[in-house]
């Protein structure tokens, strides 16, 4: 299986070099980045649907990006079309969702959102929380994909075998996200690419992408509306992963941190939500997360065109922007909410060196009953799920052009405010 799986990482890097010099000596680009023509496409499906589907400044500011540069490779760019935003699939949706009235009707009572940053432990503890089965939370190959599929030769939705297929291939592509970020096919997965399909999405898919300094500042300045269009079809596609798992009875569970950039509208859409938002050091989480994005920069470009100092930078952006946002509605909200139980904030040290006493915690808090069963299946994640399972994550702050000081600094308010452990 090794051999195969390097001949196979060999095959893909060689077709890049291929690619690369077709582009240098011809100036075809095989599987180009069409922003024009995705324009279109959303533009019919707001002419057929209405404007609560108008994404187009988004789609046209993001692909124009991509488009205009010419160092992404050709998995890159294949990576873009299959995951980033399409009419096609939404459409699909919608006609799934015409066909069963019922799922607009579903409620989603007391929802709990994990909306912590980047490598503040918000995947261990999603996983973990998510081993209670009075808990829902949809699987990668749902998510991908919100329209079910006729049923394969073993009686299974088609959508698992390609999702298995999809995460199989970036492992042996790039294994090193199995350390930096791992993610399972048939597991829970986090939001992220319910908003992708609408191209509102925070910058981390896209730090592997040279030219998105326009698309960033648009997502810092997102307007009110495109923020309820979003949130309106993302509870619809919610919606759907309940009535498609039949978990009607079941308290849904969720984890993004764009959620903490675009906290009001959460909230706005979901008011009786219970948030739990991670905390730690920064001169952890950022150089930390520049790390893991680096292993996906390794994807989509050759080695001699990634710029650690750019990453750096547009990590510390998007990460000191999510931070402020959350931070400044939380100010305005304990203020006028003294004793409310909505909000819960953990420790990342905390959390790590107890995390089933950090787990009772969260029960407690939200007044929720923790099950034997539960239990019993937290402990065993825990101890099948060792911190290093897939390999130690070595990073440092001076590689990303950073310092601690510099960093500790950048984010003092939030590190008081939150009380912060600084290791």
């Amino acid at each position: 299986m090794y051999f195969l799986d390097v001949s196979i990482r060999l095959l893909i890097k060689w077709i890049n070099v291929i690619d690369y010099y077709i582009r240098a000596l011809t100036g075809v680009v095989l599987f180009p980045i069409d922003s024009k023509r995705t324009v279109l496409e959303l533009e019919a499906l707001i002419k057929e649907r209405g404007r609560q589907f108008d994404f187009r400044e988004p789609c046209r500011v993001q692909l124009d990006c991509l488009e205009s540069d010419k160092k992404i490779n050709l998995f890159g760019r294949l990576a873009v079309r299959n995951f980033l935003g399409s009419p096609a699939v939404i459409r699909k949706f919608l006609r799934y969702v015409d066909e069963s009235p019922e799922i607009r009707k579903i409620n989603i009572t007391r929802p709990i959102f994990i909306v912590g940053q980047m490598r503040t432990g918000t995947t261990f503890l999603f996983n973990l929380l998510a081993q209670d089965e009075s808990l829902f939370s949809p699987p990668f190959w749902q998510i991908s994909d919100p329209t079910p599929r006729e049923l394969d030769r073993n009686g299974k939705d088609s959508r698992i075998k390609e999702a298995v297929g999809n995460i199989d291939l970036l492992h042996i592509y790039g294994p090193q996200t199995q350390t930096t970020h791992p993610v399972d096919a048939l597991g829970p997965d986090e939001c992220e690419l319910q908003f992708m399909r609408y191209f509102v999405t925070r910058d981390l898919p896209h730090t592997v992408y040279r030219n998105l300094a326009p698309y960033q500042r648009w997502y810092r300045t997102v307007d009110d509306q495109t923020l309820q269009n979003l949130y309106q079809n993302y509870k619809l596609e919610l919606q759907s992963f309940i009535h498609q798992a039949g978990t009607q009875d079941k308290t849904v569970l969720r984890k993004d941190s764009n959620h903490a950039s675009f906290i009001r509208q959460l909230l706005a859409t979901f008011p009786d939500a219970r948030v739990i938002y991670t905390v730690r050091d920064p001169a952890e989480i950022v150089p930390s997360a520049c790390s893991m994005n680096e292993s996906y920069v390794e994807l989509s470009y050759f080695l001699a065109d990634i710029d650690q100092k750019q990453i750096g930078r547009q990590v510390l952006g998007h990460m000191m922007h999510e931070a402020e946002c959350f931070l400044a509605y939380r100010k305005q909200y304990d203020e006028n909410n003294q004793g409310s139980s909505q909000f819960m904030d953990i420790n990342y040290e905390d959390f790590i060196k107890a995390p089933m006493a950090t787990v009772r915690c969260i029960y407690e808090h939200f007044g929720m009953e923790l099950s034997d069963a539960a239990v019993a299946k937290m402990e065993r994640y825990i101890k099948e799920s060792p911190q290093y399972k897939h390999g130690k994550h070595i990073y440092n702050a001076e590689r990303y052009g950073f310092t601690v000081d510099a960093l500790r600094k950048a984010f003092r308010d939030y590190i008081e405010y939150f009380n912060v452990r600084l290791t």
